[in-house]
């Protein structure tokens, strides 16, 4: 796995997050709605609900469509679907840096052969592919130029779509870089 350090802004809007979750259950709609407007999103990406969950989807498409230099994916379920393919491979074929690591192993029996289906089409673009061996690899982490989050969220449509995930958007340049 991957941690990291929250300080400051990161914290509060990690804080609300978690609260605004906790409380889902027992809190009128009102109350929620007063509880999410008080989360930034700046430094924190709550998937929450299905609207943040298709505009955080389209943010990162976008991303990667606007990519310049690299983009380094560190993903234990790594199945993405066709929107994300399509960019991944445009972005391989504009020139930019794509590498994706994976487990060698999985804690899901097929999820290893699920995740090297795309591995043809992804190396054929350009993409370079790694599978870390040494122990079961659960991170999630994503660079795209100078921007960077860890997280939950993997590149899957259960993980993008459904699932409810939390991710820390790093600002600093010291964390980019040992991220790096």
């Amino acid at each position: 796995d991957t941690g990291v350090r929250l300080e400051g802004q990161g914290v509060q809007d990690l804080c609300l997050s978690f609260d605004s979750i906790w409380k889902y259950e027992r809190l009128p709609r009102t109350t929620l709605s007063q509880e999410k407007r008080r989360v930034s999103f700046a430094l924190v990406r709550l998937n929450n609900t299905w609207i943040r969950r298709q505009v955080l989807y389209r943010d990162l498409i976008q991303r990667i469509i606007r990519a310049k230099t690299r983009i380094w994916i560190t993903n234990a379920y790594f199945v993405p679907d066709g929107s994300l393919l399509r960019a991944l491979h445009a972005a391989a074929k504009r020139g930019v840096d794509i590498r994706i690591l994976v487990p060698a192993e999985s804690d899901v029996i097929m999820m290893k052969y699920i995740i090297s289906a795309f591995y043809y089409g992804l190396l054929k673009a350009g993409v370079r592919i790694f599978e870390y061996g040494p122990r079961f690899l659960h991170a999630k982490s994503l660079i795209i130029d100078q921007w960077a989050v860890v997280g939950s969220t993997n590149l899957n449509h259960r993980s993008l779509l459904h699932d409810l995930e939390v991710d820390a958007v790093l600002t600093s340049v010291d964390a980019k870089n040992k991220l790096a």
